[in-house]
């Protein structure tokens, strides 16, 4: 049985007469996905979060960590240690201003879903050298779409960047 987009796409063609296209990227992505990993244990789930953050500031990379809701995002910003990381920019709704004018590194930035849309985050020359930003995204997101949304916010206008799916 054909698809609801299909069958659209079907009485389009037979009104209109077009073809489709794809269209390249400007610059080509340079960005890396690392293997999922998911966790039944939520103590297991918020280290290796931490332990992930650790091993990208100990390259000279920054991290963005995308939550589901604002209950996880405040689970993992209790859970930091004192004194632990120096800048911590916390974005929990649309309307939280993003306040970075250039990212440098080892920062770590908190964001909803929500928060993070439409956010075009800026690298520093640095932080573009030690690799670009990283993004943890911390629930396994409805479709593909919000994930590539999310993982896009790594590796815009040619910058580099990576991400990985750490989800409870």
């Amino acid at each position: 049985q054909p698809s609801t987009d299909s069958i659209c796409v079907t009485s389009l063609k037979k009104f209109y007469d077009f073809t489709f296209a794809t269209i390249p990227s400007f610059l080509p992505r340079k960005f890396a996905e690392y293997e999922a990993i998911s966790f039944n244990d939520i103590d297991k789930w918020v280290d290796k979060i931490f332990e992930e953050v650790n091993e990208m500031f100990d390259r000279g990379r920054s991290v963005l960590v995308i939550f589901n809701t604002i209950k996880e995002l405040q689970v993992i910003q209790k859970g930091i240690p004192s004194g632990e990381y120096e800048d911590v920019y916390v974005y929990q709704r649309d309307y939280d201003a993003f306040e970075i004018d250039k990212l440098e590194p080892r920062k770590l930035i908190l964001a909803t879903n929500l928060a993070g849309r439409g956010t075009d985050i800026k690298l520093s020359e640095e932080l573009e050298k030690s690799g670009g930003l990283h993004v943890i995204i911390t629930y396994l997101p409805s479709n593909a779409r919000i994930e590539e949304q999310a993982f896009g916010r790594a590796s815009r206008a040619g910058d580099k960047g990576s991400g990985r799916l750490i989800i409870y």
